[in-house]
């Protein structure tokens, strides 16, 4: 995207290159099976004046990319990367995966990012069950990598019709502070079409 910053009171001013690849893959049907695209910035001078954590203002940017492999309606895999322009390391991975099997759902998140862009790391899942068309149970997780702590579990069920959504929720936080403990509540969820959604306070 040659609007990198996506700010309307910012430019990045001199000369630059930008060079890029897209590779696309479908099949007879016109549906995608692989999207590949990468792209780097070639800079006369380098310049200062530009955010740190971007890397626009080297002569030389990151190389920054997606993969997104669809093969069939079971799987989908999506990658994005940024990797550092001396090729030594990267900066940034993104990995997101999803498998629909029948009445099951279940997807994960990878991401790994260096002190440069935010310095966060995790994995989260979260997996559905639908049960009939009009009823399922979920459950979600994150695992904080950094410091190596699940963040929270949540367990929801949730009835659906045409005008009307209502869902038992529990959830449980934990917390980086080893003195406060686990935060478990359950909430009770209604919403009505077209008219909003009501919760009702939490139960601990």
């Amino acid at each position: 995207n040659l609007d990198r910053f996506d700010q309307n009171d910012m430019m990045e001013g001199g000369e630059s290159l930008s060079i890029g690849i897209d590779y696309k893959l479908e099949d007879q049907q016109s549906d995608s099976i692989i999207n590949l695209s990468a792209g780097q910035v070639f800079r006369v001078s380098e310049n200062n004046d530009l955010p740190l954590s971007s890397s626009l203002g080297q002569k030389r940017s990151d190389i920054i990319g997606e993969l997104e492999i669809s093969p069939s309606d079971i799987f989908n895999f999506k990658y994005s990367f940024n990797l550092d322009n001396d090729l030594n390391e990267t900066n940034y991975n993104f990995i997101e995966t999803d498998f629909n099997f029948n009445k099951l759902t279940t997807s994960f998140k990878f991401l790994e990012s260096d002190q440069k862009i935010s310095e966060k790391s995790y994995i989260s899942n979260k997996t559905t069950l639908n049960l009939n068309n009009k009823s399922s149970i979920s459950f979600a997780t994150n695992q904080n990598l950094d410091v190596d702590l699940t963040e929270y579990y949540d367990v929801i069920y949730e009835y659906k019709n045409d005008c009307l959504t209502a869902a038992i929720e529990y959830k449980k936080t934990y917390y980086k502070d080893s003195d406060i403990l686990p935060d478990e509540n359950i909430f009770f969820t209604i919403k009505i079409l077209p008219f909003g959604k009501l919760s009702s306070p939490a139960m601990n």
